[in-house]
């Protein structure tokens, strides 16, 4: 064994305390990696554990802690519900989206080829059963009519988007699957329009995925309870009223179904009160299991038999007037523009589309 001996024992010294510090610092590095790896197997068991459908963000710090449903119990509750309702929205996707394609983009055709618009499937089969029409391919991806159409709204300024091959994507963000019927014009208004602008129109539905439909959703609920405000007449109620009285008397009679042993004597008498008070009985006397549930089952929920909807208010407000609908119209596109903020509209496409069939 080879000896070094140091000329200074104060060298000496110091150089002892460097390789101590040394060696624990390499000792405390090897712990740490040891804890990390037994951390993260730990986090993949969970994951492994948790049966839902969405794969753990390696971003989120909610893959430290997590509960046995699945939810960090170190975020705030309502951070909590949202997580829950994400995971809710993900599993009914395939329910809540179209079961087919909204564009089959077949051709329609005049006599002499001129492309007329694109249809889709059931609309040229339409056609074809009431010998309007005859395939030309057998694809069926093309019809040819059998008669002089009386308008050609492909000629006018606007008909390139009823002759463009339209995409089946999400609008805004260009999702190419879970797709949802969005009306720009929210539909209460729409079902109220007469009917020539409604028919054969479909310029004002589009294609959004299930995330941006919900946002798009939202903005359009903002506008039409603005609208609906601007339109209530004085006076106005909504459709249901609270009976606060009755309200009271569930109220009561729930919590002394729930909390009965831990309500102060005082505020019970003055619940048992309300109780007799509403069933007429002497006060005083004891209620009954089936009394207490009779009242917590009480609707204080008064329909007003006078109420309007909404919808019918703004729509009336239009009273029936063609420019007035059409600017209305219009304003719904601008405002989707301004708040879904769609990069995917189909060729075409504009603000000042006819909202008429065949107008202009």
């Amino acid at each position: 064994m080879i000896q070094i001996r140091f000329a200074s024992p104060l060298l000496s010294a110091s150089i002892a305390v460097v390789c101590f510090i040394s060696l624990s610092a390499a000792g405390y590095m090897a712990l740490h990696k040891k804890r990390k790896a037994q951390k993260y197997s730990k986090r993949t068991d969970d994951t492994k554990r948790d049966d839902g459908n969405l794969p753990p963000n390696p971003n989120c710090p909610s893959n430290d802690a997590k509960t046995s449903n699945g939810v960090t119990s170190l975020l705030p509750p309502h951070i909590q519900r949202e997580m829950l309702k994400e995971k809710r929205r993900k599993s009914r996707l395939k329910d809540l989206a179209m079961k087919k394609p909204m564009y089959d983009n077949v051709r329609m055709v005049d006599q002499e080829g001129e492309l007329l618009s694109t249809i889709s499937k059931k609309k040229a089969e339409w056609y074809v059963e009431k010998n309007l029409a005859e395939f030309t391919n057998d694809a069926k991806m093309q019809i040819r009519l059998l008669f002089e159409p009386k308008n050609r709204s492909s000629r006018e300024e606007h008909g390139t988007y009823i002759t463009a091959k339209k995409v089946n994507q999400c609008v805004v963000c260009g999702e190419a699957q879970h797709h949802m019927r969005f009306y720009i014009v929210p539909y209460p208004y729409r079902t109220l329009f007469p009917k020539k602008f409604k028919s054969h129109l479909a310029h004002d539905i589009v294609i959004l995925c299930h995330y941006c439909h919900i946002k798009c959703d939202q903005y359009s609920q903002v506008r039409v309870k603005e609208l609906e405000e601007r339109v209530r007449p004085k006076g106005w109620r909504p459709k249901f009223e609270v009976d606060k009285d009755l309200y009271q008397v569930q109220s009561c009679a729930h919590a002394l179904l729930k909390w009965n042993h831990k309500i102060p004597e005082s505020k019970r008498l003055v619940m048992e009160q309300t109780i007799h008070s509403h069933f007429g009985i002497k006060n005083g006397s004891d209620l009954s299991n089936d009394q207490l549930q009779k009242a917590a089952s009480v609707n204080y929920r008064v329909e007003n038999k006078e109420f309007v909807p909404g919808a019918d208010l703004v729509v009336r407000a239009l009273e029936g007037n063609d420019e007035l609908i059409g600017r209305f119209v219009r304003e719904w596109r601008q405002y989707f523009l301004e708040t879904g903020n769609p990069r995917y509209l189909s060729p075409g496409w504009s603000i000042n589309s006819p909202v008429v069939c065949g107008g202009s």
